[in-house]
């Protein structure tokens, strides 16, 4: 007679062949899942990194277009007739060039080291409409209220039309910008910009200028490469008052050659550092290379090499070669861009 007995459980051997290949799984899944997040994490990084340098471009491309700007006629056909007290130069506003530029700077001021500083002037539209008093070329201006323009005593404006351009002072107080505000002193909804001789050489423009007219407010930016409070190198722009905002984080370095024209043409025949242009009048664009780099570190396996143009125009498209000391991963952008007030 044959005894039979029923299995109530699993051996010890079963069991630890079941632990082993359910940890053999386990970590395979573990593995997937790690290479999974790192591959997302470069892909976000990467993203992130591609869409910091648009944005830088684009800010810094649509000031370099507007350089010299003053209306419907540019700079080199209608030359602005000067008559504040000082005049608009140096960090102000450079009327003559709209255009300058410091080659891998050293010691400047919270700007990295080895990168290049840009500077812009131009002309903004602020709504600035003429509105009357417009039978002589030494009466107040009158502009439509609230003062969109931001037009304060001692500030520079510009009044323009397809034929002439002046630059002028502002001798008196115009109106505030805010109906609300309890100083708000606009008569019949205007302003009143003086230009008397307390602030420039003659209180009399180029002409009497008519409603077809528009004023513009002076603007200056400067470009630039600084640290930000995270410790990320990131794009600042300076205004006409000495205040830098960042802009785009993740930008290393900043690199700018100038197209210069050197036979009346209108087209560039080289493109040079600032300090090789000996006239920046003859400067008709602008190559900007940006190198943008991952906020994050270690996106990497390895120290990355890359190549970027640091002002020199032989290692275009090229660039130097370089090793980096953290596992970032760097691009760079470069674009050429005209300067469109320099061209008609």
């Amino acid at each position: 007679m044959t005894r039979q007995f029923k299995q109530h459980g699993l051996s010890l051997i079963e069991i630890m062949v079941a632990i082993t290949i359910s940890m053999i799984l386990l970590t395979g899944v573990v593995q997937l899942f790690i290479s999974n997040k790192k591959t997302y994490s470069a892909v976000e990084e990467l993203s992130r990194l591609q869409e910091n340098a648009r944005f830088a471009m684009e800010f810094i491309s649509r000031d370099i277009r507007r350089a010299g700007f003053q209306g419907c006629r540019s700079r080199r056909e209608i030359p602005s007739h000067i008559i504040a007290n000082p005049g608009p130069t140096g960090d102000e506003f450079d009327v003559n060039t709209a255009i300058s530029g410091e080659d891998n700077v050293s010691s400047v001021t919270d700007v990295v080291d080895g990168t290049d500083i840009i500077s812009l002037q131009f002309g903004g539209s602020c709504g600035g409409t003429l509105t009357g008093n417009m039978d002589a070329d030494n009466a107040q201006i009158h502009l439509t209220a609230p003062n969109t323009c931001n037009l304060d005593q001692g500030g520079l404006f510009m009044i323009s039309d397809c034929e002439s351009a002046d630059i002028a002072r502002i001798s008196n107080t115009p109106c505030n910008a805010d109906p609300d505000d309890p100083s708000y002193n606009c008569s019949s909804g205007t302003q009143n910009a003086a230009h008397a001789n307390n602030v420039n050489i003659s209180n009399r423009l180029s002409k009497a200028y008519q409603s077809d007219a528009e004023i513009f407010a002076l603007i200056s930016r400067n470009y630039s490469i600084r640290v930000n409070p995270t410790g990320n190198r990131a794009l600042y722009r300076e205004n006409i008052a000495g205040i830098a905002e960042e802009l785009v984080e993740g930008i290393e370095n900043m690199q700018a050659l100038y197209g210069e024209d050197t036979t009346g043409d209108r087209v560039p025949n080289r493109y040079v550092p600032a300090h090789q242009i000996s006239d920046m009048q003859d400067v008709v664009s602008v190559r900007i290379s940006l190198l943008a780099y991952t906020i994050e570190d270690r996106v990497a396996q390895d120290n990355q090499t890359y190549a970027y143009e640091i002002n020199d125009y032989n290692s275009f498209p090229t660039g130097t070669s370089f090793t980096a000391a953290d596992k970032r991963i760097r691009r760079a952008f470069t674009s050429t861009i005209s300067l469109r007030n320099r061209l008609k």
